[in-house]
């Protein structure tokens, strides 16, 4: 082919990102139990990898409403 154009993508395996998912957690416990600040940092990036395991999204405006949705039940 003369041109070609297409989207370059990354992909991660399930495997991995449960992997992920898992050492966000333990380390969200871990900082919970000895109150260290900027847990919330963590506490998101475990949020967002959780919701992108568990869920399926178009757009990443859809994404965003479902973890911005999550955040507000969170803290209200």
């Amino acid at each position: 082919m003369f041109v070609s154009d297409y989207r370059p993508t990354k992909r991660i395996g399930v495997e991995e990102l449960d992997g992920c998912v898992s050492i966000f957690a333990q380390a969200v416990e871990d900082m919970n139990a000895e109150s260290v600040p900027g847990i919330e940092f963590y506490e998101g990036a475990w949020l967002a990898l959780s919701l992108i395991r568990e869920g399926r999204y178009e757009y990443p405006g859809d994404f965003f409403a479902v973890f911005a949705n999550k955040i507000e039940d969170m803290t209200s």
